[in-house]
């Protein structure tokens, strides 16, 4: 199975069978941190030289484009975000889950400026880096319940960050080498 249909299929068996199934050895022996540190130098690499026009073709009618990739993914950041200060301060909170497919639509992603969907998603994951990094081994054990998950650890939350992060870097891989033809 190629690189990215192993994420997506990771991906997708963590939402379908939840949060249990779920450990370190998901991310092929790489640690959450190391994956999230790594998105923003992979995003410019990738993304970094294309047209606005490029940014803004989808793979095919009805897919996203690579400029709603990225403001998914800064969208993402600020809930995850979100639901990690929650835990830290309330005793398991309950965990909204968000539609992120209707944010997309509504808040019409593909208007956005890509620079600042980029500036966006920089500034939320450097803001969530320096608080992952602070998190003691308690502090990452404390849970909060996901409606479609039930109980979730801010370690299992960063982990499954990681394996989002990387979901979408093969996304745009793809998606840019579908428009470029």
């Amino acid at each position: 199975m190629a690189k990215s249909q192993a994420f997506e299929s990771e991906h997708r068996r963590v939402l379908e069978h939840g949060n249990q199934a779920l450990t370190r050895n998901t991310l092929g022996g790489r640690q959450p941190l190391e994956i999230l540190e790594e998105l923003l130098p992979n995003l410019k690499q990738l993304v970094g030289g294309l047209s606005e026009n490029i940014l803004r073709l989808p793979q095919r009618r009805g897919k996203w484009s690579i400029l709603e990739v990225l403001q998914h993914l800064a969208d993402t950041e600020m809930v995850y975000g979100y639901r990690i200060r929650m835990i830290l301060i309330e005793n398991k909170p309950e965990l909204q889950s968000t539609d992120l497919e209707a944010w997309a639509r509504t808040l019409d992603y593909n208007s956005m400026r890509p620079t600042d969907a980029i500036e966006q998603l920089r500034v939320l994951r450097n803001a969530n880096l320096r608080l992952f990094r602070s998190l003691s081994k308690e502090q990452l054990a404390r849970e909060g319940v996901d409606s479609e998950q039930g109980a979730t650890s801010l370690e299992t939350l960063i982990i499954m960050l990681a394996i989002h992060d990387e979901t979408h870097l093969h996304q745009i891989t793809r998606i840019k080498h579908s428009v470029r033809r």
